[in-house]
């Protein structure tokens, strides 16, 4: 069964969020599973189509975390000056696994 847990918390920072979240998914996981890795991403980010596969398939090797960048979707409200320097720093096509970007939205 895949449901959700709500953490409620009285803040608006993302990091913060994602903390309190990774706070008690841990607390939850420690009496379950001898290994967790925890992935997150943010609602409005479109991560690789085999993202979480290539996450767990580093786990498996030994690695103990995986960063990597986001794409945002084509309705996102950047401004064109901002998406245009975004687009500008992204991966050639064809690497995507090798860029020098890291955001909170792609953590494993």
């Amino acid at each position: 069964d895949a449901g959700a847990l709500v953490v409620d918390a009285a803040f608006r920072n993302p990091g913060r969020a994602r903390a309190a979240g990774v706070r008690h998914a841990l607390a939850r996981a420690e009496a379950a599973a001898p290994v967790t890795w925890i992935a997150t991403t943010d609602a409005d980010s479109v991560v690789p189509h085999d993202w979480l596969a290539h996450q767990l398939a580093r786990a498996r090797e030994g690695w103990q975390a995986v960063v990597g960048t986001v794409v945002l979707p084509s309705t996102s409200p950047l401004a064109v000056p901002h998406r245009i320097r975004y687009e500008a720093t992204r991966p050639p096509t064809g690497t995507p696994w090798a860029h020098p970007h890291v955001h909170g939205a792609n953590l494993g």
